[in-house]
């Protein structure tokens, strides 16, 4: 499957349960996704889209390579969905 970069046109049909990722994890943003960069490839799921203030909350597993995990292992990240475009490093 081929990744792409998030677009503004896409942000209206991001719904929960969709699997983004954020490559790199940090550093200036790529042209393509390297999914041979594990280590710098982190994945989320989208866990609760706020219209109201234009927030996503994100949840990934403390090891971000491992997609399922037990219960109180899991971070939140929340991001204005606005910079999931601006930043130029989300791919879904």
């Amino acid at each position: 499957m081929t990744s792409k970069k998030i677009t503004a046109a896409q942000l209206h049909l991001l719904q929960k349960g969709d699997i983004i990722r954020r490559f790199p994890s940090s550093g200036a943003s790529e042209e393509q996704l390297d999914d041979e960069r594990r280590e710098e490839v982190d994945t989320f799921e989208i866990f609760f889209i706020n219209l109201k203030n234009d927030m996503i909350e994100l949840v990934t597993p403390k090891n971000a390579r491992v997609m399922f995990s037990s219960p109180g292992d899991v971070s939140h990240l929340y991001i204005k969905s606005d910079n999931l475009v601006a930043q130029g490093i989300w791919w879904i």
